[in-house]
Parts: structure tokens; C-alpha cells; sequence
């Protein structure tokens, strides 16, 4: 979860990360809209929608204890599809979400559940198959008058094709509206945030920085890490993995635009650990003496 005090959320990779490294899959664009105006339910058209999404919402949601309103965007994808996660890994497409649209919106946190690991092409990518589904909290300017929330979403879409595809929402709300199920069991998938005790080393490499942590967990089936740099627009590598005692021992690399060494605060370093049943985000690594 991240708060977002303007309206506009960015997810990026270099050209690395798509270009160099998804020669093998071909490329449409396509774009649609789905602007739905509601005050407790939303209704959307599939003719609007790109290929690869069945169905494409703004979920009506409710009124939190603190004021907020929790709404989710929830895309439904054909069989076959899959989207992507905020750090989709080296064969991924990294989203783009911009409110800049909106009216009457102070803030807003997307909720990210635990995704899914995906094999292509001998390349690994992060993301949601079936149907993706992120709660967003709303924080008005006007506690006392609707959010008119817009929303413009860059997505890749991939089956045997990549379709970086564009998609419009828009929805009204107000009142306290009705606890939803699905946006709940969104929310419980998220990862549980837990105090950092990983230790970090930073190198230079040719087009970069390379990160090695050491991360006090235990030994579990199927253990991902995936690291991200929030405040920085970079390429992040799948993490190579290994055990050291009790410690989870992942390396990856970080490639700016320029791709050339920069500067890396760890302090902005995220990890998120899963494995086949669990995930913890981790904000923040100390360098290691």
C-alpha cells in the first residue's frame, strides 16, 4: 500500500526490462473505455473493452470507520489472460494508473493482493490470472461532498500475444454504502507489512546497482522475493536466490533510464517474500557492516 497525495500513481521499467528482453512475443496496442457514473453499483459495456478483458468496473464499496471510502477496480480477464503486478519481473508490463481526472480526491492507497508467478519464455513475471481485483481507499478534499474519481490505466495483457492496452473508469461516490465480500477477501490476500531486519549490500555494476539481502526468514516451499525501488523509475531484475543458515540470501539488479550507477537509498528499498502460501512486505533494508 502506498498513499498517494495527487491523484496520479505511477508503476515504471526501464526499456531493459521489455524491450531487450521480450524479443520472442509480439505486441498490440489497444485501447477502450469504460466510464461508468454510480452512486452504489457499477455497470460497464464489454464492447468498450480491450482484448483480453471480459469485463472492466469501479466496485460501488463503502465508508470506512475512518472516513475514507474503499472502492477496487476489478478487471475480469478472458480465459487464457493474465495482467500484471506493480513489479511484474523481466517478462512482464508494469502498470500506469493517472486520477489526474478526478474531482474532490485528497489521496489514495491501492491495496495490492498477493500475486501470482508466471514461467514465459523461460522469464519469470508477477501478475493476476482470471481476474485482478485492487482495492483503492479514497480520502476526499470535501468529507462533505461526492469523489468523482477518473481513472486512465496503461496495462499489459498477455495470452499468446502482449497487449499493452489502455482503459478508462470512472464512477461517483458517496454515502456509506455496503461492505463488499470481494473487495474484503481482496484486502485479506494483501501482504502483511512487518518490521525489516534485512541486511543489505549495494554494488555498482555496468548499467546500474546491484542489491544483495540477507533476510532473517525461514526456509519455505516455492520462495520469491521481489524487490522494488518505489521512489525511483528503474528496471528491477528477477532475484537469484539461495539459502545461508537461516537466511534467505537474494541478489538483483537495479537499471535506470540512463543505465549507468546512481545513487540507492535503501531506505526506499520494498521486499516482498512470498512463497506458495504466504507473503510479508518488507519497506527498507540496512546496509550490512
Amino acid at each position: 500500500m502506498s498513499t498517494q497525495t495527487l491523484p496520479h500513481f505511477s508503476v515504471l521499467a526501464s526499456f531493459r526490462g521489455i524491450a531487450r528482453r521480450l524479443l520472442p512475443v509480439a505486441f498490440l496496442a489497444v485501447a477502450g473505455s469504460v466510464m461508468p457514473a454510480f452512486q452504489a453499483a457499477a455497470q460497464t459495456s464489454a464492447t468498450d473493452l480491450p482484448q483480453g478483458i471480459a469485463d472492466a468496473r469501479l466496485r460501488a464499496g463503502w465508508q470506512t470507520a475512518t472516513g475514507t471510502h474503499m472502492t477496487a477496480i476489478h478487471i475480469v480477464l478472458q480465459p487464457g489472460w493474465k495482467t500484471y503486478w506493480r513489479q511484474p519481473g523481466d517478462a512482464g508490463i508494469p502498470p500506469d494508473f493517472d486520477f489526474t481526472g478526478s474531482q474532490n480526491l485528497k489521496s489514495f492507497d491501492i491495496h495490492w493482493p498477493k500475486p501470482e508467478v508466471f514461467g514465459q519464455n523461460g522469464m519469470t513475471s508477477i501478475g493476476y490470472s482470471h481476474e485482478m481485483l485492487l482495492p483503492v481507499e479514497l480520502t476526499a478534499s470535501d468529507p462533505d461532498a461526492p469523489i468523482n474519481l477518473s481513472i486512465q490505466m496503461d496495462l499489459g495483457l498477455c495470452h499468446e500475444i502482449c497487449v499493452p492496452a489502455s482503459l478508462g473508469l470512472q464512477g461517483v461516490f458517496s454515502g456509506q454504502g455496503v461492505r463488499d465480500a470481494q473487495i474484503q477477501a481482496a484486502l485479506d490476500e494483501v501482504p502483511a507489512h512487518v518490521a525489516s531486519t534485512a541486511r543489505c549490500t549495494v554494488t555498482p555494476i555496468a548499467d546500474g546497482m546491484q542489491v544483495r539481502a540477507h533476510i532473517p526468514l525461514p526456509d519455505t516451499p516455492r520462495q520469491i522475493v521481489l524487490f522494488e525501488l518505489p521512489g525511483q523509475p528503474v528496471w528491477v531484475s528477477d532475484a537469484q536466490m539461495q539459502r545461508e543458515g537461516t537466511m534467505l540470501v537474494a541478489t538483483a539488479d537495479f537499471v535506470p533510464p540512463a543505465s549507468a550507477p546512481f545513487t540507492l537509498d535503501t531506505d526506499d528499498l520494498r521486499m516482498t517474500v512470498m512463497d506458495a502460501t504466504n507473503a510479508v512486505q518488507m519497506d527498507g533494508c540496512a546496509i550490512a557492516p
